[in-house]
């Protein structure tokens, strides 16, 4: 995905939240996908607002037991490169 295409997305899915509930306007799956390509687009890109929306999909999908060890092992990579980068781990 490339910058202004993870940009799009990203101002998509914020106006879809102020106006209709993710999980009516997409799938489960969609929402991981995307969820997966927000932390690698953070990570490659320190830019963390992408890192934030995919945070908040994945406390959803929890709450939905949709969670699998991909998106986990990611994101807690994504977060300690963001700890890293603000000086926060030991």
């Amino acid at each position: 995905m490339n910058a202004l295409d993870a940009e799009k997305l990203l101002r998509r899915i914020e106006v879809k939240k102020l106006f209709d509930q993710p999980d009516l306007t997409f799938t489960l799956e969609e929402i991981k996908q995307t969820s997966l390509q927000f932390i690698r687009h953070s990570l490659a890109n320190n830019d963390w607002r992408f890192l934030n929306t995919a945070l908040k999909f994945n406390d959803w999908l929890r709450t939905k037991g949709y969670m699998d060890d991909d998106i986990t092992i990611l994101e807690e990579a994504a977060i300690s490169s963001l700890r890293d980068k603000c000086g926060l781990n030991n």
